[in-house]
């Protein structure tokens, strides 16, 4: 059981008073029962900082998943890749899990970005050759339904704006790559991180 789960809390009732102090389970039971909501302010017993109840709840469930990911404390030291390193505590991993799995939100976002103008470049660019073949069609045929002046910047100007697109595109795609590149590298070389730890962030134990 971790420090969350095992600890005693006051909660703040419907009349701004502090209740308690009350186990987790007995917290769980209340709110069940609706005396308190995810929003109701909660301390730690011996604490002087109040959250929200959802927040304890959530750390709470992270420590109950830590405790299945997380090895005993020798097998754990065995693990890490300097001698001695004290085990992450579940409130920094937490910490430490949610910044890496923003930085791959961000990666993501550049990445799809990219793939984004790069789809785009390649339509326009599909679009302005086709303009220009009806050009070439109408001229040679000399029967042109619609009037060169438009057919041609529209050719010449989706051209040049899509293959703008299309390169650019692929760089940002390239450095949204190289950024996901980049933090499977720093997790992976972490020295306060286990082999578990590390596929737990990266989602390899999913």
């Amino acid at each position: 059981m971790g420090p969350f789960e095992s600890s005693r809390y006051f909660y703040v009732d419907a009349e701004r008073k502090p209740q308690g102090p009350l186990g987790f389970e007995e917290l769980e039971s209340l709110e069940r029962e609706g005396v308190i909501k995810r929003g109701t302010l909660v301390i730690r017993e011996g604490e002087s900082d109040y959250m929200k109840w959802r927040d304890i709840v959530e750390l709470v469930s992270n420590e109950r998943m830590a405790a299945h990911l997380r090895p005993d404390p020798g097998e754990a030291e065995s693990e890490r890749t300097g001698p001695g390193t004290p085990i992450l505590k579940p409130e920094m991993f937490k910490k430490l899990d949610e910044r890496y799995r923003q930085a791959y939100r961000v990666a993501g976002v550049v990445n799809g970005t990219g793939g984004f103008f790069h789809g785009l470049g390649i339509f326009l660019c599909v679009v302005g050759g086709l303009a220009l073949m009806l050009v070439l069609i109408g001229s040679s045929s000399g029967d042109l339904g619609i009037p060169a002046f438009i057919l041609l910047p529209l050719g010449g100007g989706g051209l040049a704006v899509g293959a703008v697109l299309l390169v650019g595109g692929m760089a940002v795609q390239g450095i949204g790559q190289m950024l996901t590149a980049q933090i499977d590298t720093a997790i992976n070389t972490s020295p306060v991180l286990t082999p578990r730890e590390r596929a737990s962030i990266m989602h390899l134990d999913q």
